[in-house]
């Protein structure tokens, strides 16, 4: 109780560091433990019962203190949840580790973000939230992020198949298909494979090892692609599904790159969505099943200038970053 008092007065100040609230959290852990146990090992009590008596019916003084054990862990919520912050609070909720749709997200609207999958990532940039490749971000990379307060999301592309990846092995000749028109060093996978969804399992497994806070999953749409295989909608809609379910099952925060033509049903199961030049090719509207359920969309743009495009940006209300195609560590967000 003592480490815990200790640390009331510093509460507000400290709030959006995350390692102290990740501190916080552990002491809300140890006092709900603490008041379970106590309340599983002693009898119900009658109110206001004298001292005399409780002991003559076998109650320690201890046994009286479960009341005060829910006041501190009233307390110790309240000091936990910490009022406002700088940027987005970065919370791991026992819902989200469960599956659960509709945990809340580390992912918050309002958030700056930070797209960089090649080169040297650059942990200094100034944004709130970092989307950086799952294999080459290094478990000290995550760490080093969240100590600056920053949410950390995995690029992970769960519908391609990509040769140069550590896990290609994993992945058997039936179920390569077509070579991507847009990406020609990538091919379609069939998303019906049990194989395929092992490999990608095993994926957010890494994740969660790493420390990411969530994963932002690409290559999906291959039921509208010249994939090589007979996939429909519903086997797509269904594979997406799989996959917001296996990351919240690992305590990841699911974003959803493409595929917003099944939108209507995806917003539903995905926290935030990301698009790639919608400004540009005037379909942001295909954003609007997120943002009718208050969930955060971002923008990138790799093509036009910043004093073009990010007046289209902000009529339409879409947080917009613009990138080079190499999506490196340079960017320019629309403010």
């Amino acid at each position: 109780m003592r480490r815990v008092i200790s640390h009331l007065g510093r509460t507000t100040s400290t709030c959006a560091n995350h390692a102290y609230r990740q501190r916080w959290r552990r002491h809300v852990l140890w006092l709900s433990r603490s008041w379970v146990s106590s309340r599983q090992s002693a009898p119900v009590r009658p109110r206001r019962v004298p001292r005399a008596r409780l002991a003559a019916g076998g109650w320690s003084v201890a046994r009286t203190r479960d009341r005060a054990r829910v006041r501190w862990l009233a307390l110790g919520l309240w000091a936990a949840s910490c009022a406002p912050s700088d940027g987005p609070l970065l919370v791991r909720d026992d819902a989200a580790g469960s599956g659960e749709v509709g945990a809340r997200s580390p992912v918050q609207l309002g958030a700056s973000l930070q797209y960089q999958i090649t080169g040297a990532l650059d942990t200094s940039v100034d944004a709130q939230l970092f989307v950086t490749d799952l294999f080459d971000t290094r478990a000290q990379d995550v760490t080093t992020l969240h100590a600056r307060g920053r949410v950390v999301l995995a690029y992970v592309s769960v519908g391609t198949f990509e040769p140069w990846r550590a896990d290609a092995e994993r992945f058997p000749a039936a179920a390569i298909g077509m070579r991507l028109a847009r990406y020609p060093g990538e091919s379609w996978l069939d998303v019906r494979h049990a194989e395929v969804r092992a490999a990608m399992e095993a994926r957010f497994e890494l994740a969660r090892t790493k420390g990411f806070d969530g994963v932002f999953v690409s290559g999906l749409g291959a039921y509208a692609a010249n994939s090589g295989f007979p996939l429909r909608a519903s086997d797509q809609l269904q594979y997406d599904g799989f996959i917001a379910q296996a990351a919240r099952e690992r305590g990841l925060s699911p974003g959803l790159s493409n595929d917003f033509e099944l939108g209507d049903e995806l917003a539903e199961l995905y926290d935030w969505a990301l698009t790639v030049g919608c400004v540009t090719a005037g379909d942001c509207a295909k954003l609007a099943a997120f943002r009718a359920l208050h969930k955060p969309v971002f923008n990138l743009e790799t093509e036009g200038s910043a004093a073009t495009l990010c007046p289209m940006a902000r009529a339409l209300g879409i947080p917009t970053t613009l990138k080079r195609g190499a999506y490196d560590a340079w960017r320019e967000p629309c403010s």
